[in-house]
């Protein structure tokens, strides 16, 4: 093999070598984006659900116009299949909190304030 094909050869590789860390990268930013994208979704489907709980009377397991006795377990929500942790604070009659952390992205955050008919959101890195 002559000096020129074995430069080629070193050449190619290299670029194949790049091409595949290139890829890499690009697979796990898609993944980590799917992993938020999946708990935007799950705390989306929270809020929904605590909002019908709130319209729903007491009599039939609601919260009779109050989002004060709500927890996950009035929704029968379980949380241990999400690709991060939804935890409920600031339990008010017309408003309560919703944070939304990856496991593994802790810097991440989702906070959903939610009230009787609507959602403000806010994503912080």
């Amino acid at each position: 093999m002559g000096t020129q094909q074995m430069f080629l050869l070193v050449v190619a590789a290299l670029l194949v070598g790049l091409a595949l860390v290139a890829g890499l990268k690009q697979f796990a930013a898609g993944a980590q984006g799917a992993n938020k994208d999946q708990l935007r979704n799950e705390a989306a489907r929270v809020a929904k659900h605590a909002q019908a709980w709130y319209r729903s009377p007491e009599n039939i397991g609601g919260g009779g116009r109050s989002f004060a006795g709500f927890s996950f377990e009035s929704i029968n929500y379980d949380s241990s299949k999400v690709v991060g942790v939804l935890a409920l604070s600031q339990m008010k009659q017309n408003t309560f909190c919703l944070t939304a952390k990856l496991h593994d992205e802790p810097s991440w955050s989702l906070v959903m304030n939610i009230y009787p008919d609507s959602v403000t959101a806010a994503e912080s890195n």
